[in-house]
């Protein structure tokens, strides 16, 4: 071969070399030293006066439950906050929900764009494994409000007063 062949040869390779190397640096970095962090806990009784009452204020929250978990890169990991409401105070929260919701578009319009429908079971997102027996849902009919890029969910069953602020970050 002739020598300016060679030198290119040999230069792509060693670029090659350092970015993969550099890369796999990366990936190990990542896995060992952003360890997760998890958090859950059952609200206060403060919390729980307070909760929702900007959506609706009649509202009586008789107990409720949040879990996290972030790793060590902003946007990863999710939230999960399940509240038990009086089951009679749900139609109120639910055209609450849908007021707030209407309020914030008109300050940014590319932002809580909800679509609604129905399911047999809410999305937890990926915390299911944290939220307790007591907070996980039921069976039943849940009104679930899912934002168009699927980030956030909010799940209502009307007869239990089971109400769910799942959000994912990936």
């Amino acid at each position: 071969m002739k020598r300016p062949i060679k030198i290119a040869i040999w230069s792509v390779t060693t670029v090659f070399a350092l970015g993969l190397t550099l890369w796999l640096l990366l990936v190990w970095n990542l896995s060992s030293g952003s360890a997760s962090t998890v958090e859950t806990r059952e609200f206060s009784a403060e919390e729980l006066s307070q909760s929702m009452k900007h959506l609706a204020p009649n509202i009586r929250v008789i107990s409720g439950f949040t879990a996290s978990s972030y790793g060590g890169w902003h946007g990863d990991g999710g939230s999960i906050d399940v509240y038990h409401v009086e089951p009679s105070g749900t139609d109120e929260l639910i055209a609450g929900l849908k007021r707030f919701h209407d309020e914030k578009r008109k300050e940014w319009p590319a932002d809580y764009h909800y679509e609604w429908s129905e399911s047999s079971r809410p999305d937890l997102s990926s915390l299911d494994s944290l939220v307790p027996a007591k907070f996980q849902p039921g069976p039943g009919v849940y009104l679930i409000g899912r934002l168009r890029n699927g980030s956030h969910t909010i799940s209502i069953e009307r007869q239990t007063g089971y109400v769910c602020f799942a959000d994912s970050r990936s």
